[in-house]
């Protein structure tokens, strides 16, 4: 019995050829993806993670404070700002900080305490050309100005945009909006905070409201008589 050596004819040789190439297409298409599902599912959670230590630094941070603004800049760049203050909360603490500095009459001495005492804040503020979120932190600020501090908020944070300081204060990027609401009601303070994210198509929306307790009321008076 003869042994038949031919080889694979031209059409079988193509037949193969095409086969091959369709299960190598279809692998490759099943490989890409789960290639992109995969970086898809990451990027997600990489900016879900982001989101979520943000907002519990921001959150800690509000808490920490005795004394919250709002607002929104009026001219030049536009702002949204948080400031987070750290005030005196008693004329026993303001006395203390300032007497071992004072001469005179206990009055005198009073009244110098009051104004030589300093307060310090933090400030958090979204700049809507940039889509990003920012921080700083400003100390040395006499109580008596605490009241007129933000009527200067362009100029403060401006000085902080400059080209080659920004990226220290920069705590959060690709935000395409950020809200914070502060209601100031006498028994139950709440901050409302909620920041989108988005990367490419990816969108992510992460709020959180929380209340807010011993809030400083900038009344010296009142402070002396309970002193």
């Amino acid at each position: 019995m003869r042994k038949d050596n031919r080889g694979l004819s031209l059409v079988e040789l193509i037949i193969s050829i095409a086969i091959s190439v369709i299960i190598m297409g279809a692998a490759m298409l099943l490989l890409s993806s789960a290639l992109r599902n995969y970086n898809f599912a990451s990027a997600t959670i990489s900016m879900q993670s982001q989101a979520q230590v943000l907002m519990e630094q921001i959150s800690k941070w509000t808490m920490e404070g005795n004394r919250l603004e709002v607002g929104t800049t009026s001219e030049g760049a536009g702002y949204r700002y948080l400031i987070i203050w750290d005030i005196p909360t008693s004329y026993t603490e303001i006395v203390t900080s300032s007497t071992s500095t004072s001469t005179g009459t206990d009055a005198d001495a009073d009244s110098a305490s009051a104004s030589a005492s300093t307060a310090s804040n933090r400030v958090i503020w979204y700049s809507d050309s940039g889509k990003e979120l920012y921080m700083a932190t400003f100390d040395k600020i006499s109580v008596d100005d605490v009241d007129s501090w933000s009527n200067s908020m362009t100029g403060k944070l401006t000085s902080c945009m400059t080209s080659d300081v920004k990226e220290k204060y920069l705590i959060g990027d690709s935000i395409t909006s950020a809200t914070i609401d502060y209601t100031d009601d006498s028994k139950n303070d709440e901050v409302a905070i909620s920041l989108t994210f988005k990367k490419g198509t990816q969108e992510y929306t992460l709020s959180n409201d929380f209340k807010v307790r011993n809030m400083v009321v900038m009344d010296w008076d009142a402070l002396r008589a309970f002193a």
